[in-house]
Parts: C-alpha cells; structure tokens; sequence
C-alpha cells in the first residue's frame, strides 16, 4: 500500500553543506519502507539537477518551480496538492535514519485516529557545541514516547487530513511555525506525540563565525514570530536572561539524551550565555526593523 506523501523543501539549500537535497534523496530512496510512499513533492525555484533527476527514476514526482518561497510557505504548497494518508517532512539538509518513515508509521498508526502527528529525535552533524545546539533547537528528546507540546518542522510524519486543514501559519517567517501548528492542531483537538525511534541526523556548522551567524538569525525569527503572534516583545537582554533559564533546566533535564557529560556540563553553560547573546543580536535588529541575519546553515 502506498500510502504516504513526501514533502521536499529546499530554502536550506547551500551548495557548501555536507549535507545536500541529493543526500536526502538518497536516504529516503533507500528507506525500508520506501515501499510505502506515494509520492515525492519537491517545492525549489531551480529546475532539478540531472543527478537530482537519476534519484528521481522509478518515482511519482513532482518538481514544483515557485521562486520567492520560504521554508514553510514551500511546505504549505506542497502540503496542499499532497494526497497521502500520511505526509512526512523530507528537509534538503536532513537525512532520516534507514528505518525512519517504517518507525514512524509503526508509531503513529498505533496511536489512534486522534494523533495529528508524532516527531523524533534529531541531532546535528558532528561540530562545535553540536550537542548543546541539538538540545536548544530540538527540544524533543527523550529516551521513551510521550505527548509532546512542540513540533520539528522536519523530523515529523503527519495524519494528511490533520495538516491540510491546519497548515503552518505564518509561513512568511522562517522558524516559529512549527510549534504553533503543534498548538493550533491541539486547539483542534488532535493530540501530538514523540517517538525516540525516528532519529534524523541534520546539517551543522562548519565553525564559531557560522554559529553566531546562525543563532542570530534564529533571534531574529524569535521576535519576528511573537511579533507575528502579537505577543510582547520585551527586549534583548530580558529575552536572553530567559531563554538562557530554559536552556540551562533543559541541560540538567537532558544533557545525557544527548552524550553531554557532567564534566562538561560548565562548558556547556557558557555556549548557552553566548548563544543567547548572539540570539540576543538578531532580537535586537528584529525590534529596529533592520534586515534579517543570513544563516549558514
């Protein structure tokens, strides 16, 4: 039964990455329930590449040239013309372990009718404080399944008739949507859970310089969001002083999900008061309405 919609976005695209749109296409062919997939739908402003179109061969695909669209708005489009029971997220710097899309079906078609969709666990790629970005970025960690409040825009698998009737909102922005569709579908009153067994390796950085750029551009996103949202927004410094509280009860609640040591545990606070200072900087230009940080990766 081929019963499942998967989604390709390509805003990540960088033609440095380790990890390109070609490595995912790879994984994903090579999934032991490859079987199971109905159709690949692939949102880029480029034509595809010729070896992008060999990993194609012997596949339902659709290529779907838009020029100017965002992560998420990529996502939203390809979501609406999806047809699976199922839609998974397959990002262009993200590789699925082999058994992904089998485990993620396992997981969510247990769960029953009332599940909207279930994440994983991801970790970056092997790099600079990469344990320590892991936890910040993807909260979703643990070593048994359970109820989740949050969403990866990536590591997930969705019930078809549950995201195409909530898409994400605020697409406009780059990061934020995906735990405000997780909200919005549990307004819904679908339920959201997380499974450990579906691991996703992603793409990292290569050095420091590429990390403050990016944990910027990721503060910049924060405050772009609330302002989305009509949250308040009260400042770098106030915002940074708690986003480094939850990321520190996030070390000591976490850190062994993710092999960081007691030992290290100093370290790994320090990167956390830099990460919220560089997050701090993209806030900052946010409020003042100056142009979003570029992110490497």
């Amino acid at each position: 039964m081929r019963d499942v919609s998967l989604i390709f976005e390509t805003d990540n695209e960088a033609p440095f990455h380790a990890i390109r749109l070609r490595d995912a296409m790879l994984a994903w062919r090579n999934q032991t329930a490859a079987d199971r997939v109905l159709e690949w739908i692939v949102v880029s402003p480029r034509p595809a590449s010729p070896e992008e179109e060999r990993l194609m061969q012997g596949v339902d695909v659709r290529w779907l040239e838009r020029e100017g669209l965002l992560y998420y708005q990529q996502k939203n489009a390809a979501i609406a013309l999806s047809r699976g029971r199922w839609v998974a997220m397959a990002d262009s710097d993200s590789i699925p372990a082999t058994d992904w899309l089998e485990k993620a079906l396992a997981a969510i078609d247990k769960l029953g009718p009332d599940v909207a969709l279930v994440s994983g666990s991801t970790m970056y790629a092997r790099g600079p404080f990469f344990r320590e970005l892991s936890l910040a970025h993807f909260p979703a960690q643990g070593a048994e399944p359970a109820d989740l409040q949050c969403a990866c825009g990536n590591n997930t698998i969705f019930r078809g008739d549950a995201v195409r009737g909530v898409p994400f909102p605020g697409d406009h922005i780059r990061h934020g949507a995906d735990m405000e569709l997780a909200r919005n579908v549990g307004h819904a009153g679908w339920r959201t859970r997380f499974d450990p067994s579906m691991r996703m390796l992603h793409n990292f950085a290569r050095g420091l310089g590429e990390l403050w750029s990016h944990c910027a551009f990721k503060g910049y996103c924060f405050a772009s969001y609330e302002g989305f949202l009509g949250q308040e927004r009260r400042g770098s410094v106030i915002n940074g002083i708690g986003r480094f509280r939850v990321l520190a009860q996030r070390l000591f609640e976490k850190r062994r999900l993710v092999g960081i040591s007691a030992l290290r545990v100093p370290l790994s606070l320090l990167f956390y008061a830099w990460y919220c200072v560089a997050a701090g900087s993209g806030y900052s230009r946010a409020l003042s309405g100056a142009a979003e940080p570029v992110s490497p990766f």
